[in-house]
């Protein structure tokens, strides 16, 4: 090793006395203000979200932000459609590169424990994002943070809110999703939970936006039940509800997410109101989180909640 200082007979030691990092390398400054090139951070996201889908969007920009200031390498693996096997596969994708840290999704935790409590077993950093485990905590994945909305108590907001504008009929909660989730579920449980305090039931239709007959199962489950109000849990449902009731009255709606599309149902009273989970702060924690546990050694000592929260336009 060289000495900044050829007369010395001390040790060539060179403690850092800044870092500084730019998208394309990271460098550490010696004490004789020379830069050393030093490897970045990489860093894998692995989530459940279809492409297409708009509550993604801003999910992905603050990753994408993440990413661009903080320096880091930062690797998006997301399915085209969604399966148990194929987000397990992603997962096994993930841990094939050897990242530094993985940040994920767990819409559902009994099936993907195992592999991530191996890798975390085996020392690598984990964080989970959007879906929170609602098992009891000695049964959760020990991972190193959890960010992302509280949907139980989301589904109470939106009981509340129609509750509150005297519709107290029968309710219809449409779950829009594939494949059962905990997001979903959480939703839908904290929405019947409330209803059914203030006495009111709730039926729960689960459709498959892939089927083109989605539109008039909605339609025949209105017909049925007669709902005095219907929740939504997202863009999809929101337009398959739009599309069962063209020819007819739509009954008083809640819905989540942020997008073009229920902002528009908003203004034009489609719906009464839609729940923010704010997702561009959960791409955007998981990375800067991330990046701070394997920089500092830092970790939030709490969950961190970026909704629910009724949107303002």
């Amino acid at each position: 090793m060289r000495s900044c200082h050829p007369l010395s007979d001390k040790p060539d030691i060179f403690p850092i006395l800044a870092v500084y990092f730019s998208p394309w390398a990271g460098y550490v400054l010696d004490e004789c203000g020379s830069s050393v090139e030093v490897p970045l951070p990489k860093i894998v996201a692995v989530t459940h979200d279809l492409l297409g889908d708009p509550f993604w969007e801003p999910f992905v920009a603050g990753i994408a932000t993440g990413r661009a200031e903080t320096g880091c390498e930062v690797i998006h693996l997301r399915p085209e459609t969604y399966s148990l096997m194929g987000l397990l596969d992603l997962t096994q994708q993930a841990l094939a590169m050897k990242p530094d840290g993985l940040v994920t999704t767990l819409p559902q935790p009994e099936k993907q424990q195992p592999v991530l409590a191996q890798a975390i077993a085996e020392g690598l950093p984990v964080g989970v994002l959007n879906t929170f485990d609602r098992r009891p905590a000695e049964q959760r994945l020990a991972s190193l943070f959890r960010v992302g909305a509280d949907d139980y108590r989301g589904g109470r907001m939106a009981a509340g809110r129609l509750l509150g504008a005297g519709h107290r009929g029968p309710a219809l909660a449409i779950d829009h999703y594939r494949v059962r989730n905990t997001c979903h579920a959480a939703r839908i449980g904290g929405f019947a939970d409330a209803m059914a305090a203030s006495g009111v039931t709730t039926q729960v239709v689960a459709v498959d936006t892939l089927n083109s007959h989605a539109p008039s199962d909605i339609a025949q489950a209105i017909a049925k039940h007669r709902p005095d109000s219907v929740l939504t849990l997202g863009p999809p449902g929101l337009a398959l509800l739009a599309a069962a009731c063209d020819y007819g009255m739509p009954p008083a709606n809640v819905t989540f997410d942020v997008t073009p599309e229920s902002i528009a149902a908003c203004a034009t009273g489609q719906t009464m109101a839609t729940i923010d989970c704010q997702p561009f702060l959960q791409g955007y924690l998981g990375v800067t989180l991330m990046i701070q546990f394997l920089r500092q050694g830092v970790v939030p000592v709490a969950d961190i909640l970026t909704g629910p929260r009724f949107a303002a336009f």
